[in-house]
């Protein structure tokens, strides 16, 4: 650890390795110039006699300005020093001396880079309207710092609310009853509303203006506005879920809920129980929706004709259908076809999700050219080579071809469906395969799946026998097409 040049590469890597150095190094003036260059806060492992070095201690400070922290005393005193610092880092005005905190050029210095900084700057500074109209242009937040007077200062407090409208929370009492103030707040940030004096959160054009922005907003306004069809028609148009804060009467408006659902079917959450079991309310909600399914009544979820509505838009929603619907094969398919990851929301039996993956596109599990040519491409010429053996095409001299996919992808992929994805892999793996013994003997190794196979869960199945595959043929390709897509796929007979 003494070593001078392992100490030299170390903390020219890291600058912070130097806390790991001998004590010897961490006063060798080379080695922590060369760390505070890589990481200024390296200054904290310093010597103290570097610590309060000038020329090492800017080196610090214009790397990381809060290496101010590890200085010494008579440099958090050097205007010099902290310049530099603050430049780099603003809030490093906090480690500058008493005097420096209040010098207005080293105080200006530190708002520009962070408006935040205010907070460490002397109480005239904070004072002072140059400083803090800086302070609060580069971020707004900064008011909350400022002294009382100027928290009282329209042109202060309405630059800091254009900056960002929560600012409003640190403007004074009698500002948060100024229209204009309060205005420039929620338009720029709408739930400033919170903020805003009683008599602002009754007035109309204040409350659109909030709630236009945000139509969360209307938590804020007052009892009368949440009251008002106009407002929450504009919150709800803002933010569907802003329906919440509406009044229980107008939650409960037919009309109203009505005309909020044929735009936005999720407001339906918020609406009275007794319109989430009527069925024109509800029905307009899942077209427009189908998740709002998950807010209806247990009678409507119950209605065959809306639950088909629901999933035909948003598979998903099956998870909200009732059970009976779950264990529909019918509604199932619809929720498959949406996305076939639904399926974890049925409740079939194996006879009735064969039926449905029977009648499941194969484009539901295969997305893109590229997903089918690593699911089923392998196996596709497979399940083609036994297809001309079952057909009598097959030469004794045939050879495989490669296929690119890409040109057939439209052709293979609308004549199979997801359960033929999932015979064409059995297929693939069910053949008798060729091989050639030691003595050169041409020998024939059974299938895979000979009789019954077990796999590593118990399950048992049955062999894939020539029907199989006779019933696969007529599915995976029309009986009139086999010469014309065989010659497609260069497999001429």
């Amino acid at each position: 650890r003494a070593d001078n040049d392992i100490a030299m590469a170390a903390v020219e890597k890291d600058g912070s390795a130097l806390q790991y150095v001998s004590k010897e190094l961490r006063a060798d003036r080379d080695v922590v110039m060369a760390a505070v260059k890589e990481d200024g806060r390296a200054l904290e492992y310093a010597n103290e006699d570097l610590q309060a070095d000038k020329e090492i201690v800017m080196a610090a400070v214009k790397e990381n300005g809060y290496a101010l922290e590890y200085s010494s005393e008579a440099l958090r005193a050097d205007r010099e020093v902290v310049m530099a610092a603050v430049e780099k880092d603003g809030s490093a005005l906090q480690y500058a001396s008493e005097p420096l905190r209040a010098d207005p050029e080293v105080g200006m210095a530190a708002v520009k880079d962070h408006g935040e900084a205010l907070q460490y700057a002397s109480e005239g500074l904070r004072a002072d309207k140059k400083i803090v109209m800086a302070a609060v242009e580069n971020n707004a937040h900064a008011l909350e710092s400022a002294s009382e007077a100027l928290k009282d200062d329209r042109d202060i407090v309405i630059a800091a609310v254009k900056h960002n409208g929560w600012a409003l929370e640190h403007a004074s009492e009698e500002l948060r009853h100024d229209k204009e103030v309060v205005m420039a707040a929620v338009k720029e940030r709408g739930r400033a509303l919170e903020y805003a004096s009683k008599e602002l959160r009754h007035d109309k054009e204040v409350v659109m203006i909030a709630v236009n922005i945000n139509g969360l907003a209307l938590e804020y306004a007052s009892d009368v506005l949440k009251a008002d069809p106009d407002v929450v028609m504009v919150a709800a148009k803002s933010y569907s879920k802003a329906l919440k804060y509406a009044s229980e009467a107008l939650r409960a408006d037919r009309e109203v809920v009505m005309a909020l659902v044929k735009q936005f079917g999720c407001a339906l959450e918020y609406a009275s129980e007794a319109l989430k079991a009527d069925r024109e309310v509800v029905m307009a909600a899942v077209k427009d929706i189908g998740y709002a399914l998950e807010y209806v009544s247990d009678e409507i979820r119950a209605d065959r004709e809306v639950v088909l509505v629901a999933v035909k838009d948003a598979g998903y929603a099956l998870r909200w259908a009732s059970e009976a619907f779950r264990a529909d094969k019918s509604v199932v398919l619809e929720a498959m076809k949406q996305d076939i990851s639904n399926n974890c929301f049925a409740e079939l039996s194996p006879k009735d999700m064969l039926w449905v993956l029977d009648l499941l596109p194969a484009k539901t599990a295969i997305k893109n050219q590229e997903e089918a040519g690593s699911k089923i491409l392998g196996c596709v010429g497979m399940f083609v080579d036994q297809m001309r053996k079952d057909c009598g095409l097959l030469k004794k001299d045939y050879e495989s071809k490669d296929v690119s996919f890409e040109d057939y992808y439209e052709n293979i992929v609308s004549y199979i469906s997801v359960r033929d994805i999932g015979l064409l892999c059995q297929l693939s793996t069910n053949r008798y395969v060729e091989d050639e013994s030691e003595v050169g003997e041409v020998i024939k190794r059974s299938p895979r799946r000979e009789n019954e196979y077990k796999n590593d869960d118990g399950m048992t199945f049955a062999s894939i026998t020539k029907e199989d595959r006779a019933k696969g043929l007529k599915r995976f390709i029309k009986v009139s097409d086999y010469p014309d897509v065989l010659r497609e796929l260069n497999y001429g007979a």
